[in-house]
């Protein structure tokens, strides 16, 4: 995801689904990922949050590091977007989608 072989502004539409909380530096595969989307396309980025309190989003994620997920990052609504905005791409939108494990779908849009 860091080091695409696809050319400058290939896609009109680029998608990486609950991947960025897994990667050790995810701002190079965002920054790799908007390289690759072409001017008025857009860039989904959906990922897991954390910061949610309840007991049974607490128990699926012990049973999920029980079986070896471990994630590199814990976004909150709040820090993916802040993550997302500090990389100063495009302005950046965020639905939180509620759940036993909340999803943050990001989008960005790149210009003309």
């Amino acid at each position: 995801m860091t080091a695409l072989p696809d050319p400058d502004g290939g896609f009109d539409a680029v998608i990486a689904a609950n991947v960025l909380h897994l990667l050790p530096e995810p701002e190079k595969a965002v920054r790799e990922l908007w390289r690759v989307t072409a001017p008025g396309g857009r860039l989904i980025l959906p990922t897991y949050l954390q910061g949610w309190t309840g007991a049974a989003y607490g128990a699926v994620i012990k049973i999920y590091q029980g079986v070896g997920f471990h994630y590199e990052h814990a976004f909150t609504p709040e820090t993916y977007r802040m993550f997302l905005e500090s990389l100063t791409l495009a302005p950046v939108e965020v639905e939180v989608i509620p759940g036993r494990l909340p999803e943050g779908i990001a989008l960005l849009e790149k210009p003309l």
